[in-house]
Parts: structure tokens; sequence; C-alpha cells
């Protein structure tokens, strides 16, 4: 049996605190409704095998596809305009999966970058474009869940995210 530690956290927005000045040259920035959910699962199945990711190194390649096609927010994620894909030269390099939650407050179901595009500021790059588009949409906070061994969970309290809530997962 593994066992982990899984945080919910959150991110007050304050305009002053973001700029969408943080890019990573050469990078296309497209709608996701715009992008095959194939496609997308395909950079998401890249990400997360290569990761550090516990939850998705315990499920099987059946359940990895039913949590991308249930669990993440489809079909609502594709209209919500802080959901976007990372794209280099054609070919989608990562993506963010966002949904409105609770009032005021968007949700970042998945955020995920290739991993030979990460430390690169991609990720502050798609942090900071989210935060953007949730302000000029009247968000006062974004949310999400992670793992605390994850890279990703650095990232996020390097940016402004702080934990709310603690869980052990035990699979």
């Amino acid at each position: 049996m593994m066992q982990f530690k899984y945080v919910e956290m959150v991110c007050k927005l304050d305009p002053k605190n973001y700029d969408d000045k943080v890019s990573i040259e050469g990078v296309v920035i497209e709608p996701i409704i715009n992008i095959a959910p194939d496609i997308l699962f395909e950079c998401y199945y890249k990400t997360f095998s290569m990761g550090d990711a516990k939850f998705f190194a315990l499920q099987n390649k059946d359940e990895q596809r039913r949590y991308f096609n249930e669990e993440l927010g489809f079909p609502d994620v594709l209209t919500n305009p802080a959901s976007f894909a990372y794209k280099i030269k054609g070919e989608i390099i990562g993506f963010a999966l966002v949904l409105p939650y609770l009032e005021n407050n968007y949700h970042i179901s998945c955020m995920c970058i290739l991993p030979e595009y990460q430390n690169h500021k991609a990720g502050k790059a798609m942090l900071n474009r989210i935060k953007n588009i949730a302000l000029k949409n009247g968000c006062k906070s974004l949310t999400l869940g992670t793992e605390t061994g994850m890279k990703a969970y650095h990232l996020y309290k390097s940016n402004g995210f702080t934990i709310t809530e603690e869980h052990i997962v035990e699979m």
C-alpha cells in the first residue's frame, strides 16, 4: 500500500501582483476548445507518465483515460477563457484546464507541461496567464489540488498558493 499527502490550495488574487510579462520564446497560445481531446490526452499522458504524480503511477491506462475524460471537467473546461494550450512549432507542449468553481473563483483542474519544457518558466507563465484571465472575469481566488511530493507543488507555493486542507491518501 502506498501513502502520500494530497493538499487543496488557494491563491487570493490581487491585480498588483501579477503580470503577463513572463513568456517563453516561440510559444503560441491556443484556446483549448480548438484542440482535439485525444491530442490533449497524449500531452497529459506524456507529462504524467514521466512525472512524479503517485496517483497517476498507480492507475492503469484505462483508469488514466477515464480520469482524464470524467474528472477534469470536460466539457465545461473547453469554454472557460482561462483554459488554453501552449504550442511551439504547431506541437502542444502543455495546457491548463480551468473551471468556474464556487462564487468568484476558478479551479485549476489540470495544468501540465511536457517534461522537456519544465523548469524554463513555462509553469510560472501559465499561472500568471490564468491569474490575469481570472481577475478580468471577476475572480477573487484560484484553487487547485496537488500532491506535496510533486515538483508542481513547489511551483504553486512559490506563486502565492497556500494550503487550505491536507489529506493522507492510501492506495
